[in-house]
């Protein structure tokens, strides 16, 4: 990995961040009251570079990592790559530069999935797939690839960890500092940050597809997967818990198709998902289950009623933050609704969670080719 020379952009953001950057309030619908406040917000953009962000996490050490594909260099001399960018928590930029993978550009161009998973130490795990392009896009799966990232820019070798066939669309990194792997051929596996495979379930019957994973509190692994083992029945959403081993402790079918999975208090599991037929319209609730995976609460429907939005399911500090296309709701333990906004984003929005707020990583509005970066905190009851 190459640290990329950006003395302009860089002079830009320090003055920014010296006069205060950008504050703004995010405001609660029902009450009034001030409920988050954005510390600050930054675009990440160097021209001619246009970056299009693919994932975002926080290290051990709280610090942002954002994940970027995209056009890279002068016109005539630009090539399509990956980037990455490592963000403090005061919004000061640690890190920025191309990723050094060891692929031509040629082989670039056939990979798809990048997914980045949190290591101890302050790295990070990256996770690729190999493809074969066909006319209509990727026609085969050759494989998961595993590299380590690490904070001072380097970059380890790639390692052949996922067996051809899959997509893997899902990666998570453990308490114990394995990384859990899910594709969408019921394929779902667990190692560690060697590449050594600990162990590996394939859920062919019924076939899962589009996993979601998430930690409990102790140490087992709630998953929710779309169950394909009637394609021509109901949509169905499988909910599993596991143990450390990937043993199955609890699992149950919900009339949904897409679900996210996010920890609880106490060992408890929140799901958000659509109970939409194939994605029609759009129809969100939250659900818990409790550590015997009994239904503790439900929330009524969640607006915005969007076909096929891109949803997700965060935990905070004191609750979770679900995020439906650009709406974002917070609810208490409980399943109250205590906050909601809507972004204002013309492409993709990820959150990731932080100390006392989240992060919002935005595309799409007044951006040159890059990104914006806030970050909300909570104000003080």
């Amino acid at each position: 990995m190459k640290v990329a020379k950006m003395p302009l952009m860089r002079l830009y953001r320090d003055l920014a961040l010296a006069i205060g950057c950008f504050v703004g309030l995010l405001c609660a619908q029902k009450s009034g009251e001030e409920r988050y406040k954005f510390a600050w917000d930054r675009e990440f953009s160097e021209s001619p570079d246009a970056y299009t962000p693919e994932d975002a996490i926080l290290d051990s050490h709280g610090v942002l990592w954002v994940l970027c594909r995209g056009r890279i260099g002068n016109q005539g001399k630009e090539h399509f790559g990956e980037a990455v960018f490592r963000i403090d928590d005061q919004g000061r930029e640690l890190f920025s530069g191309e990723l050094n993978l060891p692929l031509s550009q040629e082989q670039r161009e056939e990979t798809s999935g990048y997914r980045l998973a949190a290591l101890p130490g302050g790295e990070v795990g990256l996770v690729l797939n190999k493809i074969r392009s066909g006319p209509q896009g990727p026609s085969a799966y050759l494989g998961a690839y595993l590299t380590t990232l690490g904070a001072d820019g380097s970059v380890a070798p790639l390692r052949l960890v996922g067996e051809p066939g899959p997509d893997y669309k899902e990666a998570l990194g453990l308490t114990n500092g394995d990384l859990l792997l899910g594709g969408n051929e019921g394929a779902v596996l667990e190692l560690n940050s060697s590449g050594i495979v600990r162990w590996r379930k394939s859920f062919q019957k019924p076939l899962l597809v589009n996993p979601s994973f998430a930690n409990l509190s102790d140490g087992s692994i709630c998953m929710s997967a779309w169950n394909l083992g009637n394609p021509d029945g109901p949509s169905k959403l499988r909910v599993m818990r596991m143990d450390p081993q990937g043993r199955m402790l609890h699992s149950m079918d919900m009339g949904a198709m897409r679900g996210q999975v996010a920890p609880g208090p106490d060992g408890t599991c929140a799901l958000l998902y659509d109970l939409a037929p194939k994605g029609n319209n759009g129809d969100y609730h939250l659900t818990l289950f409790d550590r015997s995976f009994r239904q503790q609460w439900t929330t009524p429907s969640l607006p915005p009623p969007v076909p096929g939005a891109r949803f997700s399911l965060t935990r905070l500090a004191d609750g979770y933050l679900a995020q439906i296309w650009s709406v974002l709701v917070e609810y208490n333990w409980s399943g109250k609704e205590i906050w909601r906004d809507t972004e204002k984003a013309g492409g993709r929005l990820i959150v990731t969670p932080g100390k006392d707020g989240f992060f919002l990583i935005v595309t799409g509005i007044n951006m040159h080719g890059g990104f914006h970066v806030k970050r909300a905190i909570a104000n003080q009851k």
